[in-house]
């Protein structure tokens, strides 16, 4: 839920998210290209795919949940917007052993938000993570 139920529009409840969840996913992937030694290339990358699969997730996550109702403008496809982003920026990623696989869980995540459906999600185990 984002702030209670109070009226908002659409650019402030994605200033919300974004000091929110976008910047905890994008502080973790930088983390974690930095722990494993990546260049400023692949640190850049990770945090802008890690930024804007945090704005995927949210949005999906608030409009399946119906905490959007409150959000004016409210526009679910700017999920995918940030998916095709997290593409991108995997996109510069060489060399990672990890890139397939991320590249096949935003085309997951993709499906869900242009179909609005959660109901259909696979549920990522050890198979599908690696």
């Amino acid at each position: 839920e984002v702030h209670g139920n109070r009226r908002m529009d659409f650019a402030t409840y994605l200033q919300i998210i974004k000091l929110k969840t976008a910047a905890l996913m994008s502080v973790a992937t930088e983390a974690g290209a930095r722990v494993v030694g990546g260049g400023e290339t692949l640190v850049e990358a990770m945090a802008e795919f890690g930024l804007n699969i945090g704005f995927a997730y949210q949005l999906i996550d608030d409009y399946v949940d119906g905490d959007v109702d409150h959000v004016d403008g409210f526009a679910p496809d700017y999920a995918v917007d940030a998916i095709e982003k997290a593409r991108r920026a995997l996109g510069r990623v060489e060399g990672s052993i990890y890139r397939s696989k991320l590249m096949e869980m935003l085309s997951l995540v993709a499906e869900m938000a242009r179909t609005r459906d959660m109901s259909a999600a696979p549920v990522l185990d050890a198979n599908h993570c690696g």
